[in-house]
């Protein structure tokens, strides 16, 4: 008796159950730069060139133009308050108390996690933290980058109105020269 008929129709049966996984897209740099050209055009950016020969440098820099790339942060916790001047006086409980058991929220940081291209803080824009974007954080890893680009626009214009010194988007690419950088572009 041939069990290759068996093996074959189970496995196409654990096919069809597995769970979906968003497909991830590594873009090319002209290809991107094709994408966000216009969109930096809709910011009324001054040199809109220039401005995604930064943000692509980032991009490649950071996640290798990958859309699921996922990189997890440490907590760094602030630094100690200077000692008082007069010593406070500790309830009996607290003096024997171990401090060191804290958690990391209670030391006044949270870990978070970079998601997708742009490598936008969980803790912030989806669903595991202030949720600015109001999507699922699987939206920002997969290879569908307009809800991605959405987000960014809305954490652009909130950064503009309020102050969060927790959002740190660190821009590692500001010396770019963007003649180089996307000359092989047909922009």
């Amino acid at each position: 008796m041939n069990s290759l008929p068996v093996i074959a129709s189970a496995l196409l049966v654990l096919l069809t159950m597995a769970p979906y996984t968003p497909e991830a897209k590594v873009f090319e740099k002209c290809e991107l730069a094709s994408i966000l050209l216009p969109i930096a055009r809709d910011l009324n950016n001054t040199n809109p060139e220039e401005l995604i020969s930064k943000v692509i440098c980032h991009i490649e820099g950071s996640t290798g133009m990958n859309s699921s790339a996922v990189t997890p942060v440490k907590c760094t916790p602030p630094p100690p308050p200077p000692p008082p001047t007069k010593k406070p006086r500790l309830p009996r409980s607290k003096v024997f108390s171990d401090d060191s058991s804290s958690s990391s929220e209670e030391r006044g940081c949270s870990e978070s996690t970079l998601l997708g291209l742009f490598q936008l803080p969980s803790k912030f824009v989806c669903q595991d933290g202030k949720n600015w974007c109001q999507l699922n954080c699987s939206k920002l890893t997969d290879d569908d980058i307009s809800d991605d680009i959405a987000c960014v626009k809305t954490v652009l214009k909130l950064k503009a109105v309020r102050r969060d010194d927790d959002f740190r988007y660190d821009f590692k690419c500001s010396s770019t020269n963007v003649t180089s950088y996307l000359s092989d572009c047909q922009l």
